[in-house]
Parts: structure tokens; C-alpha cells; sequence
């Protein structure tokens, strides 16, 4: 869940502040303040975070392109199978990527995009059924790359 507020302090900049709830498996709820920026730089530059824990550079070159530059905040809970070495535990992970994305929208009702990046302060936490931490394990570094094309009707 988000809830947040913004304020327009002209046409081209909102700021604001936001409180993410995240409910967790056998855990509290993980409570995320938010802050939020929109800010048109100038016909080309927007630094924005879309409603999303991160911080993002969007370049538009030309009316069909974006280029975007940016790092954000991911958490995943998982249940374990009840069959496995922790039967009904909790997996968890957290994440830092850091990414850049470029997007090509020839029609307004299609995108194409392709992205690259590295995951970093990557944590695992592995719980039991009752929420007692049973390990936390940092990981290196982790590149990424992905492609995607959107429809829209």
C-alpha cells in the first residue's frame, strides 16, 4: 500500500512525501517513507521517482526515445515448499538495482525496451514457519539485462 501527498510548486516541479506498507510473511509489516519528486528539468530532462522507492533520470532525445538512468529499492517474501529442508519457511531478499533503460514507443499503443544493470547490497534471509531468522547471506553484485515490448488497447 501507498499513501502520499505532493505539492506543485510550479508546472514543471511536485515534491511530496509517501509512506509504503508492505505487509511481510510472518513478520511485521515493512514501513517505507517515500519521498516524491517530479521535476521537468527542462524539455528533455525529467528526474522523477513514479510513485516507486528510487530515483530516476528519463532523457528524451527525440518523441519516440527515452533513456533512462536510474536506482531503486526491491523487496520480494517467499513461502518455502512444506516438504523442503525448512518445511513452511520464509525466503527474503532485498536489492539495490541500478539500471539503465531505453524505450522506443513508435505508436502511442507500442513500446519496445531494453535494459541493463547491477543488483547491488543484495541480502537473502531465510526464516522458519514461526519468523525465527534461521541465516541471512550477503551476495556480490549481480548483472542484469532484459528485453520487453508493451501492447497497449
Amino acid at each position: 500500500m501507498l499513501l502520499g501527498f505532493s505539492y506543485a510548486l510550479s508546472p514543471e516541479l511536485s515534491l511530496g512525501l509517501g509512506v509504503g506498507v508492505l505487509t511481510q510473511i510472518e513478520d511485521d509489516p515493512l514501513v517505507i517513507p517515500i519521498p516524491t519528486v517530479d521535476w521537468r528539468i527542462d524539455q528533455q530532462f525529467r528526474l522523477t521517482n513514479n510513485s516507486r522507492p528510487g530515483l530516476f533520470l528519463i532523457y528524451t532525445p527525440a518523441e519516440a526515445w527515452t533513456i533512462t538512468l536510474g536506482a531503486e529499492y526491491t523487496t520480494r517474501d517467499f513461502r518455502l515448499d512444506e516438504n523442503g529442508p525448512v518445511p513452511d519457511g520464509v525466503g527474503r531478499d532485498r536489492r539495490f538495482p541500478v539500471l539503465v533503460e531505453v524505450a522506443y514507443r513508435p505508436e502511442r499503443w507500442l513500446e519496445i525496451a531494453a535494459r541493463a544493470g547491477v543488483d547491488l547490497g543484495v541480502r537473502y534471509w531465510l526464516s522458519d514457519s514461526e519468523g525465527n531468522e534461521i541465516t541471512t547471506r550477503r551476495a556480490d553484485p549481480t548483472p542484469f539485462f532484459g528485453l520487453g515490448a508493451t501492447l497497449r488497447f
